[in-house]
């Protein structure tokens, strides 16, 4: 039973440890707090197209949100969308909009949000879809415990650039973000905290209870954002550019939850499932305990083992009913799939980690675009 609670205990510190690398202040911010007003460029992503992007937001009506003090509120999601397109004009804001930097300081420290101000991306605001292809494969994305989905913006530049259509999500009570009314909700703020395991643990079914509980709560946001986005594709923004018969399902840490729920759906809507960095899969399955969730699913899925992942037993792998990938890189942190890092080193001037910083998001980028390419894009 020791045991249990160990893994149970590393996969909090797992879903954790983002917000933490964030909330730390650089070790320069005092001695040398002029360079975080240098402005920071986000590198040009390094697919064939440009990079528009638009937000939308989407309300459930059939569900309330349960995380928030208000009961009496929707589950509503907040998605920043990436695309490819051959226009050309100024590139939008790290935040989404600069109206979002105000509230959202009630959020992050003043340190963070003067270095998103000075962040360039390359994405430009409300650009055409690009004409080069009728349609383009979709892709769904969430960030880890306490990481917006605009601190991953190099990341998902670079999917979109390499012709998808990202919808980066922020699953409310876990990712910060602002609404389009202003209001700033965090991972903090509410009676649940963020994740139910993060509540305390009583015992090891209680654990897995949790678990299974937060995994459907999220994928339940995955499923029914795939129905709006029928509805979306006949706008005359979109005119059925979005290929939501080859789509995929991202998550980091945390955000990964909806991802795992959604492998249990053996005929759901997904192609490909993609895990970065989550402990929970590799302890319960390495230590053959009863898995979270049956994995159903006989589409393809990849496990990246960054800093905290751990290799899944060879029992767990031959009982999934599809073809399991594993890509192990060594000397990356957790919290190397986010632009944090590289915007910290950027901001302090400190060229050696900067570089590798981007060299480890790069790395993730072109792992990650060989994956859907091969299980989304050409399996048409």
């Amino acid at each position: 039973m020791k045991q249990h609670y160990f893994i149970l205990l590393i996969t909090i510190l797992t879903l954790t440890c983002c917000q933490q690398r964030l909330e730390k202040r650089s070790k320069y911010d005092s001695s040398e707090s002029s360079y975080d007003s240098l402005s920071i460029i986000i590198q040009p992503p390094e697919g064939r197209y440009a990079v528009g992007t638009i937000s939308r937001s989407f309300t459930d009506i059939s569900r309330r949100e349960i995380a928030a003090r208000d009961t009496t509120e929707f589950r509503t999601l907040y998605t920043q969308i990436w695309y490819p397109t051959d226009d050309t004009g100024n590139p939008a804001h790290y935040l989404g909009s600069p109206d979002r930097s105000e509230p959202f300081s009630k959020l992050e420290d003043s340190t963070w949000i003067n270095r998103f101000n000075n962040v360039k991306t390359n994405a430009i605001a409300n650009a055409k879809i690009s004409s080069r292809l009728s349609k383009y494969p979709v892709v769904f994305f969430s960030g880890g415990f306490g990481l917006s989905k605009n601190y991953y913006t190099t990341f998902l530049e670079g999917l979109a650039s390499n012709g998808y259509i990202v919808f980066g999500i922020d699953l409310p009570y876990v990712n910060p973000l602002v609404t389009e009314d202003g209001k700033a909700i965090g991972s903090n703020n509410s009676y649940w905290d963020s994740f139910p395991l993060t509540k305390g643990i009583d015992d090891y079914q209680e654990g897995k209870d949790k678990l299974e509980f937060t995994n459907k709560y999220f994928s339940s946001d995955y499923l029914f954002l795939f129905e709006e986005l029928k509805k979306l594709n006949a706008d005359t923004f979109f005119q059925e550019a979005m290929d939501l018969e080859h789509i995929a399902s991202l998550g980091h840490s945390a955000g990964a939850s909806p991802t795992m729920a959604l492998m249990e759906i053996e005929d759901g809507p997904f192609d490909a499932f993609i895990i970065y960095d989550v402990t929970i899969h590799a302890h319960f399955a390495s230590e053959n305990l009863a898995f979270p969730i049956e994995v159903r699913s006989n589409s393809p899925i990849l496990l990246f083992m960054l800093e905290y992942a751990w290799m899944p037993s060879q029992d767990f792998i031959n009982s999934l009913d599809s073809e399991f990938s594993i890509i192990s890189m060594r000397n990356i942190k957790h919290s190397s799939l986010a632009d944090v890092e590289f915007i910290e080193y950027a901001s302090t001037d400190d060229k050696e980690e900067m570089d590798l910083a981007l060299h480890n998001i790069n790395k993730i980028i072109n792992h990650t675009v060989s994956f859907l390419d091969l299980n989304i894009r050409n399996n048409k």
